[in-house]
């Protein structure tokens, strides 16, 4: 016999003994102390370890007796628990009903409150009603014998019909953590009670349940049936059948409207032996169908059949998830539950037997920026093991997701992180990726700046959080990946992530592309106050990027080449605040960078520096083809660091190099640089003796389109004061040689002269020596 059946007996038993000290009454015609010391007395032989008090009883006699019993506790003796009291209990018994052994006897209760608790092994309840459960000083073994209990009732009684209206009852429970609260009963009434043959019977209520300060549960219920309620009264046979109805069911702590539920309950057998047929349906939602098998060694639940509306179930339990997903089509599909569970108390042992699935071969669509998904899903869970497999149509493709783990319903780990592990394995084959969809998806809306973008971490404050890192049960992920498409490229992956407590690591991780390479590999750390660190590092190794600038901003979309390098870094979060700073070292070959109108940036530069003006062609063909492309960059949430960005273009058309800093929060940044073209180097170097032309871009964050015409002004006169420097130091090298030339040309015909002159003088002086 359980415990709410114990206890619902004992209150008959009480009430019982009313009746009969009012047939004592009239019988002896006693005072109302003596009717008070026999109502004490009797309940306090029934009801073991136990103390009654009643404040007052008025009694009054006419063609019935009627009673009205004031204040009414009991408590126990053991702990001082109450049990039951009643504010106050009015009984009406015709005097035509004892006379003839029948009759119709009225009871009204106001304010009955109920205590439920429980202390030890055993509530009070279960101590009162059987004074030979004993506790076993062995906690493992559980109490095998218990005392049943018999229930004598005057004859008047089991041939009388009984109407019994309950107001404003109150049901206190306090038996663990879980099932402690306050249950409210404003109105149960039952109409013509027969312990002779059936007896039909109606209840229809509001009630409450409070749950916790915050949360309070109320519902309307409404049954009607029949029963034979001689027969469980006298030989624990319970034989039943009701229809029910739950309307108006909410929780005042959440913002849902749970549907009305209607079924069916059929009951047959003894408190030993009992099968209930149950059939429901939670309107619009689930339907339910079982059967519940008891006895002492085993509960059975056989034949479930469980039938959720998907579409009906999401948008009723979580109506702002359902409002919030848009492409959404649940094709009017089913998620049905089928099979049986098996429990036995003794070692406890609980073994389903289930299976799952979609019905009628139906899936759930998704449609997001003209891309369709479908999804299909079967399962199962058999004794310990759990397998749900969940097949996903998609981009002329699919992807199989398999996930097993083991569960033990009979003990199940309270510890997440002890739970066995989840395995989950996904496989992608010939997936179709039109490129065109997928910059739609990633970059759509980019060049509509918002007026007020929160910083980092701005607001998180307001979100509840634990101060401990969440924990994750021990997880293995296999994900692979063949005939994969982005366009006509051809790629295939396989990586293996591993989660367990408050880390998660992805290594080894390989996607193959041609004769590509790109490895990825991180691990992430979770911390308390939801913060986190994370350390990765992927590495290029011959990779052509062509498979993957669908992933790009639009103005690097078309980017092509083969790159190799790597990319590392640190990311983290604490005290709201996140931090990165993430190295790149990369260099491609033989690519593009279609789309990025690097003319158009630099040209305007060549067109307004003063000094260049009529001497070049208004545009210069600067290539964005490569030969090679070589860039260096540290990235921190305060600034991207462009270390060096040197491209040498296809066959020398042009070359530019490249240095500076960006800023991320709208800061003032700046680039500087230099710029070759094969059309203006010759009139560049007649100026200024150089062949590349200065810049400098200036602007707010990533705006940086403000040619700095000043720089490049300053730059060129400078250049160009140095080579007027170096002519006029050429020029008057010149001049210098050719005057001495000319000085040492007088100077030797001078001496050439004054050589003859000498020569001459010498001889008219000589002349008749003889030498």
């Amino acid at each position: 016999m359980n415990k709410l059946t114990k206890v619902l007996i004992s209150v008959f038993v009480i009430v019982s003994t009313l009746i009969l000290a009012s047939i004592y009454f009239v019988s002896t015609k006693l005072n109302s102390e003596t009717i008070r010391e026999v109502l004490v007395k009797t309940i306090e032989d029934n009801l073991y370890q136990t103390k009654a008090t009643i404040s007052e009883v008025d009694y009054s006699l006419g063609t019935s007796v009627q009673i009205s019993v004031n204040d009414l506790k009991v408590v126990s003796t053991q702990d001082k628990s109450k049990l039951l009291e009643f504010s106050q209990l009015k009984i009406q018994i015709p005097i035509l009903a004892i006379l003839t052994r029948g009759g119709v006897i009225d009871i009204v209760t106001n304010s009955p409150q109920l205590y439920l608790s429980k202390k030890g092994e055993f509530t009070n309840w279960q101590m009162a009603l059987n004074q030979n459960l004993k506790k076993d000083t062995d906690q493992s073994k559980k109490i095998k014998k218990k005392r049943t209990e018999k229930i004598e009732l005057p004859s008047f009684v089991n041939k009388s019909k009984i109407n019994l209206k309950v107001l404003d009852a109150q049901l206190f429970l306090n038996l663990d953590q879980q099932s402690k609260g306050t249950f409210k009963l404003d109105r149960f009434i039952l109409k013509n009670i027969n312990l002779v043959s059936t007896t039909a019977f109606e209840i229809s209520s509001m009630i409450q349940y409070q749950i916790s300060p915050e949360s309070v549960f109320k519902s309307e219920i409404q049954v009607i049936g029949e029963m034979a309620l001689n027969e469980f009264i006298e030989k624990s046979n319970l034989s039943s059948s009701m229809q029910f109805k739950v309307a108006k069911t909410s929780l005042s702590n959440l913002a849902i409207q749970i549907p009305m539920l209607r079924g069916k309950i059929q009951t047959q057998g003894s408190l030993d032996k009992l099968e209930l047929a149950l059939s429901g349906q939670l309107e619009s939602t689930m339907d339910i169908e079982a059967v519940l098998r008891y006895t002492p060694e085993v509960i059975s639940l056989d034949n479930l059949s469980l039938s959720i509306n998907n579409k009906n179930a999401l948008k009723n339990f979580a109506p702002e998830v359902y409002s919030s997903l848009t492409g959404l089509d649940f094709n009017n599909s089913k998620t049905d539950l089928k099979g049986a569970i098996e429990i036995k108390p003794d070692p406890l042992t609980i073994r389903p037997k289930l299976s799952l699935a979609l019905s009628q071969n139906k899936s759930i669509d998704y449609t997001f920026k003209g891309l369709k998904l479908a999804q299909t899903l079967t399962g199962s869970f058999v004794d310990q093991a759990l397998q749900l497999n969940i097949n996903t149509q998609a981009l002329e493709g699919s992807i199989d997701t398999v996930i097993n783990t083991q569960i033990d319903l009979s003990q199940m780990e309270t510890d997440i992180t002890k739970m066995k592990p989840i395995a989950i394995e996904s496989n992608a084959q010939g997936l179709k990726i039109p490129k065109n969809k997928i910059q739609e998806i990633l970059w759509e809306g980019e060049s509509k700046k918002t007026e007020s973008q929160p910083q980092v971490g701005e607001g998180d404050a307001q979100i509840p959080r634990s101060e401990e890192p969440i924990q994750l049960p021990k997880v293995f992920l296999t994900l692979k990946g063949n005939q994969i498409f982005i366009g006509d490229q051809e790629i295939s992956y396989e990586a293996k992530v591993l989660a367990h407590k408050t880390s998660v690591s992805g290594k080894p991780i390989q996607l193959n592309y041609g004769s590509g390479v790109i490895k990825p590999q991180f691990t992430y750390t979770m911390q308390k106050n939801s913060g986190f660190s994370a350390d990765f590092g992927v590495d290029f190794n011959k990779v052509e990027v062509t498979a993957f600038n669908a992933f790009f901003p639009p103005y690097l979309s078309n980017l092509k080449g083969n790159f190799q390098g790597r990319v590392k870094g640190n990311v983290s979060k604490g005290d709201d605040q996140l931090k990165y700073n993430i190295d790149a070292d990369l260099i491609g070959k033989d690519g593009d960078l279609d789309k990025l109108n690097i003319a158009a940036i630099l040209n305007p530069i060549l067109n307004k520096v003063e000094i260049l003006k009529g001497k070049l062609p208004a545009e210069n063909n600067i290539s964005t083809k490569f030969e090679k492309l070589q860039v260096k960059t540290n990235v921190n949430p305060d600034w991207i660091e462009l270390k060096s960005l040197n491209m040498s273009g296809h066959k020398n058309i042009s070359k530019l190099e490249m240095r500076g800093d960006i800023s991320m929060k709208d800061q003032l940044s700046k680039l500087t640089g230099n710029l070759y073209t094969s059309q203006s180097a010759p009139e560049i170097k007649k100026l200024t003796g150089q062949t590349e032309i200065p810049f400098r871009l200036t602007g707010e964050g990533f705006a940086i389109y403000n040619p700095d015409i000043g720089y490049t002004t300053k730059k060129l006169l400078s250049y160009a004061g140095d080579k007027l420097k170096q002519d006029a130091a050429k020029s008057l090298s010149r001049e210098k040689k050719k005057a001495e030339k000319e000085i040492k040309k007088k100077i030797e015909s001078e001496v050439e002269k004054q050589k003859k002159k000498l020569e001459e003088s010498l001889k008219d002086k000589l002349k008749g020596f003889k030498l």
